[in-house]
């Protein structure tokens, strides 16, 4: 990260749009990937308030993708279902290799919406339209990308259908995604979504290079560690809460605001 953030001010100064995109996404990714998602908004923020004033228009939607994408994995839920209302591409029926943050990023907040069943056939019309040669590196993207929405899947019955009509276990897709990323060997494609795929990898029966699949165990458990709340669902109540219990939370702020007699006091009234 160091030789990244030694070059960036030059980058920012003498290079492209496309190469301070490139850049800035590296250098994001690489804040992610050791914990410091606020360092990697802050990095992206600056880029994009930046471009903004340049009127360099063409990567806003890929940079709001990208912060919908952390907002996704530090459990910031307001953000990215804002991302997911406003912004998010009602059409991808024809992704290009630029548009990968764009294309990854509904999956996921399907994920989080707990639609796994939407995040897999968003994913699959972009296998479609990623079959000619000009596609292949969105194609790639997609093969492993597509693990993503199985633990969802796995908790309801173990198998799924795909958009199609390809039935069968998680088994298959993940296979495929680690052999694709391990054809690179490169854990973070897939180890990226941590304690999103983290309980398929432990259960996978995939043997092509028992190395490989236990660095990408390893370093998927290190950004479950991290992002414990990336792609979580809300939690849903089995009933609706009582009147009496919807008056809870908003009487916890005026307890906390009591002298300390008068809260053990009322602490001793309850018991």
């Amino acid at each position: 990260m160091l030789g990244i953030t030694s070059k960036i001010q030059d980058i920012y100064l003498h290079g492209s749009p496309d190469i301070e995109f490139a850049a800035t996404g590296l250098l994001a990714r690489t804040q992610v990937t050791y914990g410091s998602a606020e360092d990697a908004r802050q990095t992206i923020l600056k880029i994009r308030e930046s471009f903004l004033a340049r009127s360099e228009d063409f990567f806003i939607p890929n940079i709001d993708a990208m912060l919908a994408r952390l907002a996704l994995r530090t459990g910031a839920s307001s953000a990215w279902e804002r991302w997911y209302r406003n912004k998010a591409p009602k059409e991808l029926l024809r992704p290009c290799a630029m548009d990968r943050y764009v294309y990854v990023t509904p999956a996921e907040a399907e994920v989080a919406r707990d639609c796994p069943g939407q995040a897999l056939a968003v994913l699959a019309r972009g296998d479609v339209s990623s079959s000619a040669a000009s596609m292949q590196s969105t194609s790639s993207c997609s093969t492993r990308s597509k693990p993503l929405p199985f633990p969802r899947i796995e908790e309801e019955s173990g198998t799924y259908e795909s958009p199609e009509g390809e039935g069968g276990s998680w088994r298959v897709p993940l296979a495929r995604a680690l052999a694709s990323a391990s054809r690179f060997s490169s854990v973070q494609p897939i180890a990226t979504f941590g304690i999103a795929v983290l309980p398929l990898l432990q259960e996978s029966d995939w043997n092509e290079d028992p190395k490989f699949l236990a660095r990408t165990i390893a370093f998927s458990r290190q950004q479950a560690t991290f992002y414990p709340k990336f792609t979580q669902p809300p939690v849903k109540l089995e009933r609706p809460l009582t009147p009496t219990e919807e008056k809870v939370p908003r009487l916890i702020p005026q307890t906390s605001r009591m002298p300390l007699s008068a809260r053990s006091w009322t602490s001793s009234f309850r018991l």
